[in-house]
């Protein structure tokens, strides 16, 4: 098992849906220091069922959360080129 822990702010505001259960989709930003150089990663996120309305309801735009979660691929296409999108399926949200 594999884990992924950041600190960031959210870019905008959490989307939810509910297909067969709750789903909230959300990227944050992360920003990387070392020395003199200084770049912000964004980090794509779910979160599912209750976790996934908590984070809906209680987040906004600019709102610092510290996660805590798994990496997953996803494979699909796209006018016939095969394509891979990575995001963070959430285990663990902070609202900090």
């Amino acid at each position: 098992m594999q884990s992924f822990i950041a600190t960031g702010r959210l870019t905008k505001n959490p989307k939810l849906e509910y297909t067969n259960q709750a789903k909230c989709t959300f990227f944050i930003a992360v920003e990387v220091r070392r020395g003199s150089f200084q770049r912000t990663d964004y980090i794509p996120c779910v979160a599912w069922r209750e976790l996934a309305e908590i984070i809906a309801n209680f987040t906004e735009k600019g709102k610092l959360v510290a996660i805590k979660g798994e990496w997953r691929s996803h494979m699909y296409s796209k006018n016939g080129e095969q394509k891979m999108r990575l995001e963070l399926e959430v285990m663990e949200c902070d609202f900090l």
